[in-house]
């Protein structure tokens, strides 16, 4: 199997390592702050959904959709990051004897482009899609709490809400 080099992908003069911590470290950060915040909200659903059984008050309970975004929220500010890493990116070449000229005098034309683009425009739909398996993971749970009589709406139509 080949192995992946990351290097080609970053500004010249920067390992990939970086970058590969920083990902690593925002998937972590956000996976945890995912789940601690959405136990949180699965606790308060279920006292919610208590008080409905028990017929001391009639309570609305909020759809996955609202349930989860709180959740998730962090997942879009680190992909929405992964734009401002471009523009960090593109003033690497410009520090010390990291010549952005060199860069442009190349005989590919898109290097500079390639080099400061790829990995965190990879890296932020790597995080969209981690939220979105993290959603479907929290699915289960949700369901789970939701007393009789209450009719779930499908996973698509809620997403769409």
């Amino acid at each position: 199997m080949k192995k992946l080099e990351l290097d080609r992908h970053c500004p010249a003069g920067m390992g990939s390592s970086t970058a590969v911590a920083y990902y690593t470290t925002t998937f972590l950060l956000g996976s945890f702050y995912a789940a601690v915040n959405y136990s949180l909200q699965i606790q308060r659903l279920r006292r919610m959904a208590w008080d409905i059984t028990s017929g001391r008050h009639e309570v609305a309970l909020p759809t996955f959709h609202a349930t989860v975004e709180q959740a998730l929220f962090p997942f879009l500010l680190f992909a929405l990051g992964g734009l401002v890493l471009v523009g960090l990116n593109y003033l690497y070449h410009y520090q010390g004897s990291r010549s952005i000229y060199l860069m442009r005098r190349l005989p590919r034309r898109w290097e500079l482009l390639r080099r400061c683009t790829t990995l965190p425009l990879a890296g932020g739909v790597l995080l969209l899609v981690w939220a979105l398996l993290l959603a479907l993971l929290f699915r289960p749970f949700y369901l789970a709490i939701l007393p009789e009589g209450y009719e779930a709406a499908g996973l698509i139509a809620v997403f769409w809400r």
